[in-house]
């Protein structure tokens, strides 16, 4: 019996010391959570879509060496060409579903399936079906409206093409 009393002792000694149990959580113990609300976003490519913006410029008290945002398509929309100088892009379906175009490549991604879009590539996003699409996007390094190259500058590369 003493044994178990001690094992337990011993036990919630651990646990308390490790920071799993407490009885009543000081802010300073929490400082490492953060609780972001996002603001209102801004229309991009043109009123194609809507940008909430969640790490980035958006919330320069978070250090991140990558932007992280959700992004809305409107069923029928797509993003223009464009490219992505010296960042990648990872895209996260969180709702409908997207045709994907990645150079001469099409995908088509569903709810819940991630793309990764290298550095440089020529790519664009299609709302398909009858439902907005919904994505999380995350840009490492972050992005910055100098990585992007669209509209007259893809065509003076020469690069311009349709999805």
């Amino acid at each position: 019996m003493h044994r178990v009393v001690c094992l337990i002792f011993l036990s919630t000694l651990t646990l308390l010391s490790a920071g799993c149990l407490n009885e009543s959580p000081s802010p300073a113990e929490n400082e490492g959570i953060l609780l972001i609300t996002p603001g209102d976003g801004f229309t991009i490519f043109d009123g194609q879509g809507h940008y909430t913006g969640l790490i980035g410029d958006e919330n320069p008290h978070i250090p991140a060496n990558y932007s992280l945002g959700h992004v809305t398509i409107p069923a029928g929309n797509a993003t223009p060409p464009h490219r992505l100088m010296g960042s990648s892009e990872f895209v996260c379906l969180t709702g409908g579903e997207a045709e994907i175009r990645c150079d001469n490549t099409t995908v088509t991604v569903r709810e819940g399936e991630v793309v990764i879009l290298p550095d440089g590539v020529l790519q664009s996003i299609t709302a398909v079906g009858d439902t907005e699409l919904h994505y999380i996007d995350v840009i490492q390094p972050p992005f910055s409206p100098v990585v992007e190259v669209t509209g007259v500058e893809l065509a003076a590369l020469g690069q311009f093409c349709c999805p």
